[in-house]
């Protein structure tokens, strides 16, 4: 199964993201970005399904957590 990352940034926000997924019933995991290109510190996001792209970014929209990138 292929899977997509949202890049989120902080850790704290990403598992928040992770609480709202996962109360939608879609299965996330908190993952830590390394291929960013921003050296000013940790970057997170989460990684899910890439069947559930839409789902994820439409409910995220609606939660106001911003995704600064999508990795597929």
């Amino acid at each position: 199964m292929a899977r997509a990352r949202a890049v989120i940034g902080s850790v704290t926000s990403a598992m928040r993201a992770r609480s709202v997924l996962e109360r939608e019933v879609i299965r996330v995991d908190v993952v830590k970005i390394t291929d960013t290109g921003d050296r000013r510190g940790c970057v997170y996001g989460i990684e899910f399904s890439d069947t559930q792209t839409e789902n994820v970014l439409r409910i995220l929209n609606r939660s106001r957590i911003t995704v600064k990138r999508l990795i597929r």
